[in-house]
């Protein structure tokens, strides 16, 4: 049986008209014993503005609620939340419903870690906790913190809803001889197996009946029965509205658990990142919500569950971390945390197609392929170009998943990138992107058709050969010839940042190098003369190399690969006797070698026939010119 009384809690960081809407609601008569209500205002501090039992009359509970004064500046919520579990606790009543009005921005100054913990202590006490905001500059995840629920979360214009809702919750507090609102059986089977929209309609008439029958019940008595009936045939329309809206989302996500029949074990990520969104915190957000990503999938060093790569991008895409295995969590909550917010002009197409490079590279024939584009769809592209990177996008077969937070949002250019619509998420359905990505992951294999269909009898042959090409030395000498030259007085340093990221990355794949262990490094950085940064003698440990690595810094001019390929070799040739040696040319390959000296260069490399030549692809096109020569 519904418990007929309930104390409500507002608290407020300013005032606004729902702060009155919700009380205006409740008849009158209802606050002489059955409900009572406290008020709670903040900004820095909070303060109690009047406590249950103080004020009875609806009158002077609106008077009170309209008298918030906005202060402005910082703002604690933290300190608004405890103040509310206090007065629940000091002067709330014994079993009785508890509901806790947070009206806030989200942004408050508080430690996440104090934030939590206040949310802890809200629910300890059973309270119901609705957020509503009603700046459209707000940060989702801490009120979605606080209602432990993102339905409870009202932003981007979705007041009246909270109406709804919070009307709804509190018509069962009514008598217990009254009709009590329930959900229709017929509803609860539709949520659940969402086939049949003739039933939606019908139940949906059903709820609205039922709705209007229990407010009209609850008003009785009001003189102003008239006002209140026109009011409510209007706020009819508009719920029918919001529950059609709301009930599409909720099949949305009962559709989205089941869509996908096919699911796998294995997961190859690639995450683009807008870092020129308009605002800071809706990039804050969208870094937010790829860190929850990362937390709720199964990564770690030794499984092979999750590879993820990782691309941030403003006018020019810099690949943060390629697609591959071998990192912890926190090597990749780390490559995420380190993207920064720079602002200024927005090339996608780029940044879609140098992902697109990445995970054509890395992917697995036995993994799904996912791609998650956070943008606002707001680009300085040619159409024709996102046209364009949108088809190559489509090409690669992977499941696409785009996050367009904040109100600033050109859905035409996203959904050429995604494809479907249900696939774009906005501010009120994070929580729904988050399952549906993580659903697609699974811990048994389902996928048999698709992944019976590589030829096995090729699969047999090359893990044959590769047994056979085992090889018994196990020591391995690694030279890399990074080019840190800019070609132009005028381009960006971001095509060496992103050579870096991509270096970095390789080594932090590799084992953690201790005493003698059997991978020695060398670094040489050239432009138009080599410069050994490590050597084979240095201290080879992780941090050591990558301290070194962090200090390179770009040089204007042109690249001799010739030079940088006669120096490498002589610092080969001081390698170990009993070790394999590896050559890592990282760079664009655009070299003022004349002919003959290119030449030269090659027939020296390909005399050391223990040397093996490699160029990882990068996000600057490798031209097939001279530097191509010595791979």
């Amino acid at each position: 049986m519904t418990n007929e009384n309930c104390d409500i809690v507002v608290t407020s960081s300013l005032m606004t008209n729902e702060n009155c809407d919700i009380i205006e609601q409740i008849p009158p008569s209802a606050f002489n014993d059955r409900i009572r209500v406290a008020a709670v205002s903040f900004s820095s501090k909070a303060q109690i503005n009047f406590q249950f039992n103080e004020l009875n009359n609806q009158k002077e509970i609106l008077d009170a609620l309209r008298s918030f004064i906005h202060t402005g500046g910082s703002t604690s919520s933290l300190s608004a939340v405890n103040l509310a579990i206090k007065e629940i606790q000091e002067r709330g009543r014994q079993n009785v419903r508890r509901m806790v009005v947070l009206m806030s921005d989200g942004y408050s100054q508080d430690r996440w870690e104090d934030l939590s913990d206040a949310s802890d202590r809200l629910h300890a006490i059973d309270a119901i906790v609705y957020a509503i905001s009603a700046n459209s500059n707000y940060f989702f995840r801490e009120l979605e913190l606080y209602t432990r629920n993102e339905w409870l979360v009202y932003v981007n214009g979705s007041e009246k809803q909270f109406l709804d809702d919070a009307t709804i919750s509190l018509l069962k507090c009514q008598d217990p001889s009254e009709s009590v609102f329930s959900l229709p059986l017929q509803m609860e089977l539709m949520i659940e197996s969402s086939e049949n929209a003739e039933d939606k309609k019908s139940t949906d008439e059903m709820e609205l009946t039922r709705r209007k029958f229990s407010i009209d019940n609850i008003k009785q008595g009001n003189s102003s029965s008239v006002k209140e009936e026109d009011d409510l045939n209007k706020r009819q329309e508009e719920s029918t509205t919001s529950m059609n809206d709301e009930f599409m989302e909720s099949t949305r996500i009962a559709k989205s658990l089941e869509s996908k029949k096919c699911k796998y074990s294995k997961m190859d990520l690639e995450i683009i990142l807008d870092a020129s969104s308009s605002r800071q915190q809706v990039f804050e957000h969208q870094r937010e919500l790829a860190l929850s990503l990362i937390e709720r999938l199964p990564i770690d060093a030794d499984e092979t569950h999750v590879a993820v790569g990782i691309n941030s991008f403003t006018s020019v895409p810099t690949l943060r971390q390629t697609l591959g295995l071998g990192r912890d969590k926190q090597i990749v909550r780390r490559a995420i945390e380190d993207i920064k917010y720079n602002g200024g002009s927005t090339f996608t197409a780029q940044a879609v197609e140098l992902s697109v490079q990445d995970l054509q590279r890395g992917r697995r024939p036995d993994a799904i392929q996912v791609v998650v584009l956070m943008n606002d769809g707001m680009s300085q592209d040619p159409w024709e170009k996102v046209l364009e990177a949108s088809q190559l996008l489509k090409d690669t077969g992977a499941e696409l998943f785009g996050v367009a937070l904040g109100e600033n949002v050109d859905l035409r250019e996203l959904k050429h990138y995604i494809g479907d619509i249900n696939r774009i998420y906005r501010d009120n359905s994070t929580e729904r992107f988050l399952m549906d990505v993580v659903s697609l992951l699974t811990d048994e294999e389902e996928c048999n058709e698709k992944i019976d269909s590589v030829n096995l009898n090729n699969t047999k042959v090359l893990k044959k050969n590769s047994d056979s090409q085992i090889c018994t030395t196990p020591n391995l000498d690694i030279i890399i010839l990074f080019d840190n030259a800019i070609k132009k007085i005028n381009q960006s340093e971001q095509s060496i940042s992103s050579n870096r990221y991509l270096l970095l990355d390789v080594l932090g794949s590799l084992p953690v190098i201790k005493h003698n262990d059997p991978v020695k490094i060398s670094v040489i950085t050239f432009s138009k003369q080599p410069q050994l940064v490590v050597s084979m003698s240095d201290l080879q440990n992780r941090e050591n190399i990558f301290a070194k690595m962090e200090l390179i810094k770009p040089e204007i001019g042109k690249s001799s690969y010739a030079k940088a390929i006669n120096f490498a070799l002589q610092e080969y040739k001081k390698g170990r006797k009993d070790a394999r040696g590896m050559l890592v040319i990282v760079g664009d390959g655009q070299s003022e070698d004349n002919p003959k000296e290119r030449s030269n260069a090659i027939k020296h490399l390909h005399a050391w026939s223990a040397l093996r030549t490699l160029n990882p692809a990068t996000g600057v096109q490798i031209s097939p010119g001279p530097g191509a020569s010595f791979v």
